[in-house]
């Protein structure tokens, strides 16, 4: 089976500058590109979950964390390649084919970044992630994005896991130049607007 890259955005009109950087992804990803909007991701959270599971899913008020909980969901069930839309993609994507173990990446500070993973349907790790952002919704633990769904969780998983992990290192030229790099400077994450901004003033639920 062919390994489809996808991506999130809340949305279904998506930014010029985020735009661009998809261009990347159909310039240099050989396969098959699927981005979800909330709608679709919710489809597809009530096609393959159970209603408790939808409920959670329709809890979340922040797109981030929306985005987070169906990453998390959408590689379990089915496998794949999960990249953050604000990412450029380089000319080398066969790093981030899925194998029969997860591929992550850690960050130069040491953090796994759960804006890539990949891996085959039904992975232990992601199954362990999935349980802890479920536990995580349904005590409405509200402490930081980062530690509810986000690379808090995914970070203690990886490093207290006794199998084996693929992980990449951010730092390795080869990853920035020839697979793919964040790119931070987009129009989403100003004046405010970043989630790391909305979580200090608004309910996460």
């Amino acid at each position: 089976m062919q390994p489809m890259l996808f991506g999130y955005w809340d949305s279904p009109k998506i930014p010029d500058d985020i735009l661009t950087l998809q261009e990347t992804w159909r310039k240099h990803w050989p396969y098959g590109i699927t981005i979800y909007d909330n709608d679709q991701a919710r489809d597809f959270v009530a096609k393959y979950y159970d209603q408790s599971t939808l409920e959670l899913y329709d809890i979340i008020r922040f797109p981030a964390m929306k985005s987070d909980f169906f990453r998390v969901l959408r590689l379990f069930k089915l496998g794949g390649v999960y990249l953050d839309m604000g990412v450029r993609l380089g000319p080398n994507p066969s790093y981030l084919m899925p194998r029969e173990y997860l591929t992550v990446m850690r960050k130069w500070h040491g953090a796994i970044w759960n804006g890539f993973a990949s891996c085959e349907p039904e992975n232990d790790v992601i199954k362990i992630i999935l349980d802890t952002v479920v536990e995580n919704l349904e005590s409405r633990k509200a402490v930081d994005v980062v530690r509810v769904t986000g690379p808090y969780v995914w970070t203690v998983t990886v490093d207290n896991y006794d199998g084996h992990i693929h992980i990449l290192d951010q730092r390795e030229d080869i990853i920035k130049n020839d697979v793919f790099k964040i790119i931070n400077d987009l129009e989403h994450k100003k004046d405010g607007r970043h989630w790391s901004e909305k979580q200090k003033k608004h309910s996460f639920y």
